[in-house]
C-alpha cells in the first residue's frame, strides 16, 4: 500500500532548501559587508585622529608652549578635526616634561558606525597618542682637575676642537713628576676650565718611559679618552669605559661626571682624577622639533 506521503513525495522535495540557504547566506554576506564598512570607517577615523594628535603635539613643541598645554592642545585638536565628522566627542589631555623637554598628548573620541554591528553597537571608542621633543643643546662645558699620583711621570692634556676642521687646541695641562716619592705637580689651572664652544673634547695622557717602575708595570705610553686603545683604564663615575667617549657629548646637561684614570699600573690605585660638567638649553629652531611617537 502506498502512503499519502510517499505518493506526494513531500519528504523528497528539495526545492525549498535553496531558498533557505540563500536567505542564510544573504544574512551572512550582509553582516560581512557591514563589518567591512565599519572597519574602513574606524581605520579612517583613527588615522585622522592620529594625524591630529601628531600635528597638535608638534605645534605645542614648535611654540615651546609650557604653561597652558592642555587648553592649547584642545584648541588645536578642535580646529584640526572641524568639519570631518569622523570622530565625535573628542577630548584631549596634554603635558610638558621639563626634565626631558617632551610634550605628550592623548586624544579620545567615538566613531559613529554607518551600520550597527553584530552586537547592535552604533559606535566604538578610538584613541591616539603622540610625543614630541625640542632637543637640548649643550651651551656650556667645564672641566676641573682633581688629584694626581703614582710612580710614573706623566703629562695630561685637555684638548679641544674649537671649530670644525681645525686642529685640536690645548686648553689645560698638568706635568707630574714622581721624584722618588716626593711628587711635584705643575698645572695651568686647578679650578674649573671653560671649554668654550668646543665641538669635540678629549683628554690625552703621555707617560714618560724613563719613569720609575716603567719596565715592570707599564701598559701604554699614550692614552686618549676618544680612542679605543686602553679605554678600560678610564672609569666614568666608577665604571670602566668599554668604548671611547667624546667628553663634550658625555658632559651631560646639568650633570657633573667624575673620571678616574690609571696610568698603566695598578687598577686599584687610579692615578689621575678629573670632573666634567655641562649646561644645556632648548634649541629655538623649529626644524629641530622631533616627533618621538
Amino acid at each position: 500500500m502506498t502512503s499519502w506521503f510517499s505518493k506526494h513525495r513531500i519528504w523528497n522535495h528539495c526545492g525549498g532548501n535553496v531558498t533557505i540557504l540563500f536567505g542564510m547566506s544573504g544574512m551572512a554576506l550582509l553582516f560581512c559587508a557591514g563589518a567591512a564598512i565599519n572597519l574602513v570607517q574606524y581605520n579612517n577615523a583613527r588615522t585622522n585622529l592620529q594625524a591630529a594628535a601628531d600635528a597638535a603635539v608638534l605645534a605645542l613643541a614648535s611654540a615651546n608652549e609650557q604653561s597652558d598645554v592642555s587648553t592649547e592642545a584642545q584648541k588645536f585638536v578642535d580646529t584640526n578635526l572641524a568639519g570631518q565628522n569622523m570622530v565625535a566627542d573628542t577630548t584631549s589631555t596634554a603635558s610638558y616634561n621639563t626634565a626631558s623637554s617632551e610634550w605628550k598628548i592623548a586624544i579620545t573620541g567615538h566613531v559613529k558606525y554607518a551600520l550597527p554591528n553584530l552586537f547592535m553597537r552604533n559606535e566604538v571608542n578610538v584613541a591616539a597618542t603622540a610625543t614630541a621633543t625640542l632637543p637640548t643643546k649643550l651651551t656650556e662645558m667645564k672641566f676641573r682637575p682633581g688629584t694626581a699620583k703614582g710612580w710614573f711621570d706623566k703629562t695630561v692634556r685637555l684638548m679641544a676642537v674649537l671649530k670644525p676642521g681645525s686642529p685640536p687646541t690645548e686648553l689645560w695641562r698638568m706635568d707630574y713628576k714622581y721624584n722618588g716619592g716626593a711628587p711635584t705637580i705643575t698645572t695651568t689651572s686647578s679650578t674649573w676650565v671653560d671649554l668654550q664652544n668646543a665641538t669635540a673634547v678629549y683628554m690625552q695622557m703621555d707617560v714618560d718611559p724613563n719613569s720609575y717602575g716603567w719596565n715592570d708595570f707599564h701598559v701604554y705610553q699614550t692614552n686618549r679618552t676618544d680612542q679605543p686603545d686602553y679605554v678600560q683604564y678610564i672609569k666614568q663615575d666608577g665604571t670602566e669605559l668599554t668604548a671611547p667617549i667624546d667628553l663634550a657629548t658625555a658632559a651631560g646637561c646639568g650633570e657633573t661626571k667624575s673620571y678616574n684614570w690609571e696610568d698603566g699600573g695598578d687598577m686599584d690605585f687610579m692615578d689621575f682624577t678629573f670632573e666634567a660638567t655641562g649646561q644645556c638649553e632648548s634649541t629655538t629652531a623649529i626644524a629641530d622639533v622631533r616627533l618621538l611617537q
